[in-house]
């Protein structure tokens, strides 16, 4: 791994990367981390210098991105002399073997353009090396220092030194003998190396965990055996088990309190928890995974019987009980309406339902691809879901937050659902997840899935729910909850494709290419939009890798993408419409390792790019401490050259950027810190729009620039998307944006006003 804004290398090391942040598994704080065993950790973070008439002096170093090539990868970078003269390295690390079947660090250097006269000095450092013998090279090396390290009744060197290169190709083999010790997010090599027992057992050991648990017999916290034989082991039950780990709390097993653990690494946790995992029954294991999956079939329905999203959700008082009252179901309702989906519902979605109550949904889920679905009930207290009348998954009892799942195969079409819930004492929770053929991944069973009959609606007449989520009926003097009617609906992907688009834009011919949020980072290429057959629509993977890629845009059929440290041109060197160079345009803002520092969208003006910038939030919603200045600002990127321009700041997070009304930059921006609600802005040189996190004393006597339009928070928008064009019919020069938390599409009526943009919103299409 390198540091790409000094071209330096940061580690050689054997283990892996725990994935861990917003993107990977909705983790609001970390960022992913190296764990393993370190080779050589560098200690020399700019390296670089160049020679001139045998003064020394500091390059700045231009970060050019990276090309796969001949299954290599090569970085490369700009070194930029003070005179002006640019020095090109492109270096390509790999591990090889060389005769002897040893592994070898091997650094290829290609150099270009040191003017005669001058010389490119890497200053560097290599460790627990068998002797200073084994390094080859093709350029001048010279050693500086060495040190002597004993590892296992071996010595070994530890040594720094320059490495002279001069234009063309330089190779550098370094062979790896043994891990350092000095690796300060590794585990502990002694310890390991002590006993054949597991890493995860070690970490136990060495740690507070037997003050609370035992193996096998209960003491003030359960037994490990009792939590193998509660949780399956899987990736899911691994990330849930360390974050209680970590964060502490109470209710699963009882009252007692489990003590937090800040301290300990995500990964010596996630360690310890597929230790404890692994010590569930394997001849039981081996049978429950020897069950035979229930098949569902799809019910015939009458086209007579319209759908309307939502299940009709019944709520009951009850008396304290330890088990779902299910006779209390016969009875009128206390409340009844329509919910659009079980999404994770905390103590603030069920407002004024605080305990005692009782609550059954039921209503038909809509599969678009047959195949094996897992399905999940996260509750506390008790909840039961049913399938065609079938008790299927038995979550009963009062307890914690705590799920229970099974697995079913469904074919294609609509299979009715009850879920049935109740409520005791203290917190409260429901979510009813799937995961869909070929995931990965859980999700909440989305509103998109989720339908009850119109016959059905006569249940629920002249009631409502309490519930922050209810859906409002159709006709009902509410807005629509389907497509506007001036519009047709085209399905623009396959059934089995379901990206989560962070940007969108079009080719010359027509096909499409977005950015996804996704632990991959990809980017697609659709082609055959217009098929009436969505399945023969074309979806292709061209690039991946991209860190939380939330934009892009295509101009003169160069593809761009917004990331959250840089923005990047994307280089099909062969034509085969794969991505071969990842070409930094521009990374010249700040970045910290906060998990809410995103770069938002992508819109291209006149030669220039323009996207925006989040601020740090803490996990919770408030503001980071000591933001970096650039954060809260709309960016300006020169597409000739690279540099940029801080044009307009005070956001907090502007979700999207795009041109619209009169061919202007607008900027939706999210509510929170400084931001009662959120808001439409227009984009002015220099304007201030009220935050104050990023600078709180400069910006005291600033005058806020005003929004085009506020969005009344839980009324019409509380997570507004880019802003865009509306320029066909009535809606000429008009504006549109997609909104996260309040669903659908707003409509934004602009009007010109003493030189001033102000206007209206509408919601235009719901659901």
């Amino acid at each position: 791994s390198y540091h790409t804004d000094k071209a330096s290398l940061y580690k050689v090391w054997n283990g892996g990367v725990s994935f861990e942040g917003a993107v990977y598994d909705y983790a609001h704080g970390p960022q992913p981390s190296s764990y393993g065993y370190a080779y050589t950790i560098n200690e020399f973070l700019e390296p670089w210098s160049i020679l001139k008439n045998g003064q020394s002096s500091k390059p700045t170093v231009d970060y050019k991105g990276h090309w796969f090539k001949d299954d290599r990868v090569y970085i490369n970078y700009h070194l930029i002399h003070d005179d002006g003269s640019i020095v090109s390295v492109s270096e390509s690390p790999e591990i090889i073997s060389n005769e002897n079947n040893q592994k070898v660090f091997n650094r290829n250097f290609e150099v270009a353009g040191l003017p005669e006269g001058y010389q490119l000095v890497l200053k560097t450092n290599l460790s627990s090396i068998s002797s200073a013998e084994d390094l080859i090279t093709q350029g001048k090396w010279d050693t500086e220092n060495t040190s002597t390290v004993e590892f296992q009744n071996n010595e070994y060197v530890d040594m720094a030194g320059t490495l002279t290169l001069a234009n063309g190709i330089t190779n550098f083999d370094v062979p790896i003998t043994v891990a350092t010790l000095a690796d300060p997010n590794s585990i502990e090599v002694a310890l390991v190396e002590k006993s054949n027992a597991s890493i995860g057992l070690q970490l136990i050991a060495k740690n507070d965990c037997k003050t609370c648990h035992n193996t096998k017999v209960k003491t003030i916290g359960p037994a490990y055996v009792s939590v193998a034989k509660k949780y399956e082991d899987t990736e899911d039950n691994i990330l849930m088990l360390a974050n209680k780990v970590k964060m502490g709390g109470r209710g699963v097993w009882g009252d007692e309190l489990m003590n937090a653990h800040p301290g300990l690494s995500d990964f010596d946790i996630k360690e310890m928890v597929k230790y404890i995992l692994s010590l569930a029954d394997p001849v039981k294991k081996e049978k429950s995974e020897q069950k035979e999956i229930v098949r569902f079939k799809s019910i015939e329905r009458n086209d007579k019987d319209q759908l309307i999203p939502g299940a009709i959700t019944k709520v009951w008082d009850i008396p304290s009980v330890n088990k779902m009252p299910t006779a209390i179901f016969k009875k009128k309702p206390k409340y009844a309406g329509v919910l659009l989906n079980y999404d994770n519902l905390t103590g603030t979605d069920f407002q004024d339902l605080v305990e005692d109550f009782s609550l059954v949904g039921k209503g038909l889920i809509k599969i678009d691809e047959a195949g094996e679905y897992g399905f999940r009930i996260w509750s506390d207290d008790g909840s039961i879901l049913y399938l065609h009348d079938q008790k299927v998954i038995d979550n009963d009892g009062n307890h914690g937050t705590e799920f229970k799942e099974e697995t079913f195969y469904l074919e294609e079409g609509y299979h009715p659902f009850e879920l049935q819930f109740y409520q005791g004492k203290g917190g409260r929770f429901l979510s009813l997840n799937y995961k869909t053929p070929g995931s990965k991944t859980w999700e909440v069973v989305p509103a998109a899935a989720i339908y009850h009959e119109s016959k059905n609606q006569n249940e629920i007449q002249g009631s409502n729910l309490p519930m922050a989520n209810a859906a409002s009926i159709p006709g009902d003097q509410n807005p629509l909850a389907d497509m506007h009617p001036s519009f047709d609906i085209h399905q623009a992907r396959p059934n089995n494709f379901k990206p989560k688009v962070g940007g969108l834009d079009f080719m010359s011919d027509g096909s499409v290419v977005i950015s996804t949020w996704d632990p991959k980072g990809p980017v697609y290429l659709i082609k055959n939009l217009d098929a009436k057959n969505s399945e023969n629509i074309q979806v292709k993977e061209i690039a991946s890798g991209f860190a939380e890629p939330l934009g892009i845009k295509v101009v003169n059929d160069i593809i761009y993408v917004m990331q959250k440290q840089e923005l990047t041109k994307l280089i099909d060197h062969d034509g085969d419409e794969i991505i071969d160079e990842y070409q930094t345009l521009c990374d010249d803002w700040g970045v910290t390792a906060n998990f809410h520092e995103f770069g938002f969208g992508l819109d291209y003006q006149d030669g220039y790019f323009y996207a925006t910038l989040a601020t740090g939030i803490m996990p919770g919603g408030a503001s980071m401490k000591n933001q970096h200045p650039n954060r809260g600002n709309v960016v300006k990127i020169s597409e000739a050259d690279g540099s940029v321009e801080f044009v307009a700041s005070g956001l907090r997070t502007p979700n999207g950027i795009g041109v619209a009304y009169d061919n202007e930059l607008f900027v939706a921006d999210n509510q929170g810190d400084w931001l009662p609600a959120s808001k439409i802005v227009h984009v002015k040189k220099d304007a201030w729009y009220g935050s104050r996190s990023v600078d709180f004393e400069g910006t005291a006597n600033l005058t806020e620039t005003k929004p085009v339009v506020w969005l009344p928070q839980d009324e019409i928008g509380n997570s507004p998307s880019t802003p865009t064009y509306l320029n066909v019919g009535p809606y000429k020069n008009q504006m549109i944006h997609g909104e996260v938390t309040h669903g659908g599409i707003k409509r934004v009526f602009v009007e010109e006003i003493e030189g001033n943009l102000q206007g209206a919103v509408f919601r235009f299409m719901q659901g």
